[in-house]
């Protein structure tokens, strides 16, 4: 290869990379920026609290408090420029996660040795470093990717519900079981089961296929005088059951007028079998 045509190699080279690094940080958020400044802060005043003989596990916890407050600056930054059904679903998206933190911390905590040199201080470490995971999600996210066509929820699984209902002065008790389980990216096939006071006299049951779009869905069944309408919407920590029927004048007791709209709180997400799906009691 003569000279001519290395430097032109070269010269190819040097510019196709120099634009690949401009791309790269023309994508990197302010908020991802900040993020990541505010981190080297806290950890630069971490080592500086240690170096001035102090208390290590005093210094790492302050870190952890540094950190979680900042964790909470960007959920409350993000909230403010979500519309109200964004809101919904980034408080849900929150509340997965802080089960998803209790687990970790519990684990964290589970392996404390007291023996070892400087424990509190590793856990504090390691929990810091699980807050910052969220960080940096929150740092890069929108609120538009909480919108109901982004918002990603997996439905597949067992929900319960449980209720109390008055009348006449006597009380009844509700239990509602309700399973999904996905054919495809939509169509799932769903199973509720209905029961008051664990009497067989007043069970209902549905069991139907129905199309899941923005975690939505609708079961409409007919009676005399027009349509009845059942909406389900799916969150990741269960789903909301409510009548929908546009005419209030019609009769749509489900089951024998059994009340069972309302939160179903999932309670696994297990993909049910066929058997489970259509068992026909609790």
């Amino acid at each position: 290869m003569n000279t001519t045509v290395l430097t032109r190699l070269r010269t190819f080279l040097l510019l196709f990379f120099t634009t690949v690094c401009i791309s790269v940080k023309s994508q990197t958020s302010p908020n991802n920026q900040k993020q990541a400044s505010l981190t080297d802060v806290f950890r630069a005043q971490c080592k500086a609290c240690i170096a001035k003989a102090a208390n290590k596990t005093a210094c790492y916890k302050q870190w952890y408090q540094q950190t979680d407050s900042l964790l909470e600056t960007y959920y409350k930054s993000l909230l403010t420029t979500s519309d109200s059904t964004q809101k919904v679903n980034l408080e849900d998206e929150r509340q997965d996660w802080l089960v998803q933190r209790n687990s970790f911390f519990k684990k964290s905590y589970s392996s404390y040795n007291k023996n070892r040199p400087d424990e509190a201080a590793r856990i504090f470490a390691d929990n810091i470093d699980f807050v910052n995971q969220r960080i940096r999600k929150l740092a890069t996210a929108q609120s538009t990717d909480y919108s109901p066509e982004r918002y990603q929820v997996s439905f597949n699984g067992a929900y319960s519900f449980d209720d109390q209902v008055t009348d006449d002065d006597q009380v009844y008790l509700l239990k509602a079981d309700m399973k999904v389980k996905m054919a495809d990216a939509e169509k799932g096939w769903f199973r509720l089961f209905a029961r008051m006071n664990v009497s067989e006299e007043y069970d209902g049951m549905l069991i139907d296929t129905l199309t899941i779009r923005n975690n939505k869905a609708t079961y409409q069944y007919y009676v005399n005088g027009g349509v009845c309408k059942i909406g389900f919407s799916f969150s990741r920590q269960g789903v909301y059951v409510k009548e929908e029927t546009e005419n209030k004048n019609l009769d749509c007791a489900f089951g024998q007028a059994l009340p069972l709209f309302g939160f179903y709180r999932k309670t696994s997400s297990r993909t049910p079998t066929n058997r489970e799906m259509l068992k026909d009691r609790l």
